[in-house]
């Protein structure tokens, strides 16, 4: 006991930045100096007062008068010094207490870290959950430890729900075959996150994301996250490649830059979400919401759009070269310039003035649909 009290007062001391120090050992230095000076001129003044009672002039007098202001002024610089010397210990003083209560509440918050990473581990779904808003109040709790929190939750995650091979996205033989074809069995026995992968995505998705770290991101790749809710998350720069979020929702969520290629979000709800910049390359986005999306300087390449509502979305320089537009409804949205198009797969697709394009039907083996504009391409900057 003794031993640890020592060592924080030590590191506290160690903490003391040198100019205190110094004005410590000047102040305690000129202190001494001026008790001696004290001693000196208060043996000066029993003499002159000695003298004065033996010959009571007026040189004597001011003599003694003299001597006893210095040692007035003595007094009163010692006063002073005193003062400034008990102000440096009792700073010190507050550092130990301070330094003390800190190592205090760093172990309790270690003793708590490791029990909730404990539970964790734990058979029983029940523990997991309480070790999982244990966390969740430790990071609040601790700025330091907020992001180690993150990390041990994300890796939870992909312990508890990794993606099975077979739930890898795969593309079909054909283009017909992705139109057509209904969902296979497997894809539909696909089982939803547990409630405590849930509970972990809510904690993560509602973090204060003012204590993340700089150039640190969330790791959520290869996960099966099929219909996690992940509304209004906070997940900007997010890494989710190949990771399954089927019919997930993430409706005004927000994935500013974040890392979704091969990512599977078919069914996703995705209405407001905010996608600026997000990498969406040859993710698998069939059936998707996005309407009303901010999608703007996001990459879409060879991603899989088929039958997916991209109305009122934001498609601001979006990249869509390769992308597979079938059946998908662009209907009002802001942005796009026919360019953006040119390589894009349109076939069955509702344009932004409402018009059919068949364009690439013949390409991909499908029938043309009634009444089509085949080679519209608008320009709705």
């Amino acid at each position: 006991m003794l031993k640890r009290q020592f060592e924080t007062i030590a590191s506290a001391f160690k903490r003391v930045n040198l100019r205190t120090w110094l004005l410590l050992v000047l102040s305690t230095t000129i202190l001494v100096v001026l008790i001696g000076w004290l001693g000196s001129w208060g043996l000066r003044v029993v003499q002159d007062w000695a003298q004065l009672q033996q010959t009571p002039t007026d040189a004597t007098q001011k003599q003694f008068n003299a001597s006893l202001e210095i040692v007035k002024a003595i007094v009163g610089g010692i006063g002073t010094l005193a003062t400034i010397v008990g102000g440096i210990v009792l700073y010190l003083n507050f550092r130990v207490a301070n330094r003390n209560a800190e190592l205090t509440e760093s172990r309790l918050i270690t003793e708590r870290f490791s029990k909730a990473v404990e539970q964790l581990g734990s058979d029983k779904i029940e523990v997991r959950l309480g070790g999982i808003y244990a966390l969740e109040r430790i990071a609040q709790d601790s700025v330091r430890d907020h992001w180690t929190i993150m990390e041990v939750l994300t890796a939870f995650v992909r312990e508890r729900s990794p993606v099975e091979p077979i739930q890898k996205p795969q593309v079909k033989e054909s283009f017909a075959e992705h139109y057509l074809q209904p969902q296979s069995e497997t894809e539909a026995k696909l089982m939803p996150v547990t409630k405590d992968v849930q509970a972990a995505l809510t904690v993560i998705g509602r973090r204060e994301v003012k204590n993340d770290p700089d150039q640190k991101s969330l790791d959520l790749s290869d996960t099966n996250l099929n219909s996690a809710d992940l509304y209004r998350a906070q997940l900007e720069g997010a890494k989710f490649e190949g990771a399954n979020l089927k019919s997930a929702n993430l409706e005004g969520g927000s994935l500013k830059s974040a890392f979704l290629g091969n990512a599977d979000l078919s069914g996703a709800l995705l209405h407001n979400a905010d996608l600026p910049g997000a990498k969406l390359s040859s993710a698998l986005l069939n059936s998707a919401e996005l309407e009303g999306a901010h999608l703007a300087y996001a990459d879409l390449r060879g991603a899989n759009l088929i039958g997916a509502n991209l109305s009122n979305a934001n498609l601001r320089r979006t990249i869509l070269d390769s992308s597979l537009l079938i059946g998908a409804n662009l209907t009002d949205v802001r942005g796009l310039m026919g360019r953006q198009l040119e390589f894009a797969k349109l076939c069955h697709t509702t344009m932004a003035d409402g018009t059919i394009s068949d364009r690439d039907c013949a390409e991909m083996g499908l029938p043309p649909s009634t009444n089509s504009a085949s080679e519209a391409e608008p320009d709705n900057p």
